[in-house]
């Protein structure tokens, strides 16, 4: 009788090797989604390019535990033809808001991310925007260990009444992957990813060094850390996302704990009404620069502005614990 022993030695050693180089991969289903509220904590921590640089290769431990948590913020992902700039770029499949009421405008195809536009508020009534004639690849996909990417981009920025041309590259590498600590938790199937951007004027020449780490398990970047040059002054941001959301859910998912607040823009000393399951226990109005200035209580089914002038604030969502669950900006007019 011929024995199976060989055939069942060769059908582990087939299993062992597929999992030793099975790697993780970042397809679109880790791309944030309309309706995905991300809260995100900054850190005051400053890369270290070098030593983030020489973390490259395969089946590596990030321990980013100790980092230095000192203001919770967030980013919002909506239909871009919510937004007030959005027949602007036709294009664009998604749009990202960010805490300080930057509107990101990406095109999200099954081959690339790309950011088609970006527009800020300039207080008191301009409005600063990047507009794109060749889009602008942030990161193929998909992508894992050994991805690398070259693209050019070109454009026309809008501030105060001037308009100056720009173009520039942007090389993308994806150069490690394994396990992410972060100060909330553990992530495996990490891919770290990293870029060199370069954007001309013809006057100045900026660059971004940028960092980033994402699981093939969640949407939305785990953590992020980059080194910017303005062509003046070099700034440095690190932020991690302290409540990940599973790559697996879905857009129905999402909607159903999504909240609507209206009316928003809301006139002074009107009242704001809130429609949304999410489970909480309180509101706090807040300013731009995290001051508290009203407190309203769940029970309460009408948030009375009164003594609010006019201005961009944030309304925070809290648990009985002090959690945070949701942020909102509020526009009072």
């Amino acid at each position: 009788m011929k024995t199976k022993l060989p055939t069942l030695l060769f059908l582990i050693a087939m299993c062992i090797n597929l999992s030793v180089f099975s790697q993780p991969e970042v397809t679109s289903g880790n791309l944030p989604q309309t309706g995905d509220h991300v809260v995100i904590g900054l850190c005051s921590d400053i890369p270290d390019a070098t030593a983030l640089n020489a973390s490259t290769g395969s089946g590596l431990t990030w321990d980013f535990s100790s980092l230095t948590e000192v203001e919770e913020q967030y980013f919002e992902f909506v239909d871009p033809a919510s937004t007030p700039w959005g027949a602007e770029f036709p294009t664009a499949t998604l749009c990202g808001i960010s805490w300080d009421d930057a509107y990101s405008y990406y095109r999200v195809t099954g081959s690339s991310l790309n950011t088609v536009g970006f527009a800020i508020l300039i207080p008191p009534s301009d409005t600063a925007k990047l507009v794109y004639t060749t889009e602008e690849t942030i990161a193929p996909i998909p992508y894992s260990l050994g991805t690398m990417n070259t693209s050019s981009f070109s454009g026309t920025s809008y501030a105060q009444g001037f308009s100056v041309p720009f173009n520039g590259n942007i090389d993308f590498h994806a150069d490690g992957d394994g396990t992410l600590i972060l100060p909330n938790g553990t992530y495996s199937n990490v891919v770290k990813y990293h870029f060199y951007r370069t954007q001309s004027t013809g006057v100045t020449t900026s660059t971004k060094d940028q960092w980033a780490w994402v699981s093939e398990d969640f949407r939305f970047w785990l953590l992020l850390m980059e080194t910017t040059y303005d062509g003046f002054n070099t700034t440095h941001r690190v932020w991690f996302d302290k409540s990940p959301e599973s790559s697996t859910t879905s857009v129905q998912e999402i909607a159903e704990k999504t909240c609507t607040i209206f009316p928003n823009p809301v006139s002074s000393g009107s009242a704001l009404y809130i429609n949304t399951e999410l489970a909480y226990d309180h509101l706090n109005l807040l300013d731009l620069s995290g001051r508290e200035l009203k407190t309203f209580s769940k029970a309460e089914k009408q948030f009375h502005l009164d003594g609010i002038s006019a201005g961009v604030y944030l309304l925070k969502m809290s648990d009985k614990d002090g959690a945070v669950v949701l942020v909102r900006k509020v526009r009072v007019i």
